[in-house]
């Protein structure tokens, strides 16, 4: 069970930054980490056709690049949830159809611009589908095919209560916790390091760089100050609630979804950096005051919460933005370029 005196240890006491702060730093992280990801595939197809010379270490170059754009695609599959992009969406939508019945003023124009990139990016059942491969159904709908990470919840659960452990017994010994419990976290870490490694693919450093575009594209949209009047909000939470009331959708708290989403990401990166000492026993994996021991923390108590919510209630998820009469060309399905990739 986490105690409450572990909880204060993994937040600081200060004053909690601005939502809008918080989710700017977090998209500049994964939007850092899936630029480098792209980049060192890049390196890699160059040099099989000769064009560079790169170190025997490649491979594993590419499979920390891989894991850290999966902790990009982390954060993104939680934001989903959250309202970024789906907000945005919606907020299109409904003034592209004229039902807003708002001046939009100074957000008009990079509302529209948004509104038209959108066959340039995966839609709503896609993002799903491609998370829910990844990440299993919890993250979005079964994939037609069939193929879900179906493992991976309980290995994050697995790695992240063996990392918990450990800071217990750290707080418990005055030197090194008992090498039992590092073994466990060994283990865990190998299994998640071997599920995702087989969950991912090529295609999921770019479109991580794509999600993360598109998240911050969304986020400038729902955080200008014009939003914030319109909607009498306090917050980029406010405005995401208002679009929902407006649409007549529901949604629940975004904020334990950013959470665990930024634990999440933490706990991937962390593993893409450890993944060398994994394969070198007397390695010391988890130090203390490692940052990937309070993300553990975080990561289990917002599942925990998430799962509580979603057992008394489940929302449906949001409808894909339907096709408006002044920006639109009929009632046409939008086709994403996507699509195409099986994503």
């Amino acid at each position: 069970m986490i105690n409450q005196p572990l909880f204060a240890h993994a937040h600081a006491t200060q004053p909690p930054p601005a939502p809008e702060e918080v989710l700017d730093q977090l998209l500049e992280d994964g939007s850092r980490h899936a630029a480098a990801a792209q980049a060192s595939v890049f390196a890699v197809g160059l040099d099989m056709l000769g064009d560079i010379e790169l170190p025997p270490s490649a491979a594993t170059q590419v499979d920390r690049a891989q894991m850290r754009a999966l902790g990009a695609l982390y954060l993104a599959a939680d934001l989903e949830p959250a309202g970024i992009i789906s907000s945005a969406e919606t907020l299109s939508s409904l003034a592209s159809s004229g039902a807003l019945g708002i001046d939009l003023g100074p957000v008009a124009g990079p509302l529209h611009a948004f509104w038209r990139k959108r066959h340039q990016r995966p839609d709503p059942s896609e993002r799903g589908a491609f998370y829910a491969r990844l990440f299993g159904v919890s993250y979005g709908p079964a994939p037609a095919d069939g193929v879900a990470n179906m493992a991976f919840e309980a290995r994050m659960l697995e790695l992240c209560e063996a990392i918990y452990r450990l800071d217990e017994q750290q707080a418990r010994y005055s030197n090194d916790a008992p090498s039992a419990n590092t073994a466990r976290i060994r283990s865990a870490a190998r299994g998640m390091l071997g599920n995702l490694s087989r969950a991912g693919g090529g295609i999921t450093p770019f479109l991580a760089t794509e999600l993360m575009a598109a998240l911050k594209e969304a986020l400038a949209i729902l955080k200008h100050p014009h939003l914030r009047g319109l909607f009498a909000a306090r917050d980029v939470w406010d405005v995401i609630a208002g679009i929902r009331r407006r649409a007549r959708m529901t949604g629940g708290d975004p904020r334990m979804f950013v959470d665990r989403g930024r634990a999440g990401m933490t706990i991937i990166v962390w593993l893409a950096d450890a993944a060398e000492r994994l394969r070198q026993y007397g390695q010391p994996i988890v130090g203390r005051g490692d940052p990937v021991i309070p993300a553990a923390v975080e990561w289990l108590q917002a599942s925990l919460t998430i799962s509580e919510l979603h057992a008394r209630t489940q929302a449906p998820a949001p409808p894909p933005p339907g096709q408006g009469a002044l920006w639109g060309q009929g009632n046409t399905a939008p086709v994403s370029d996507w699509a195409d990739l099986g994503v």
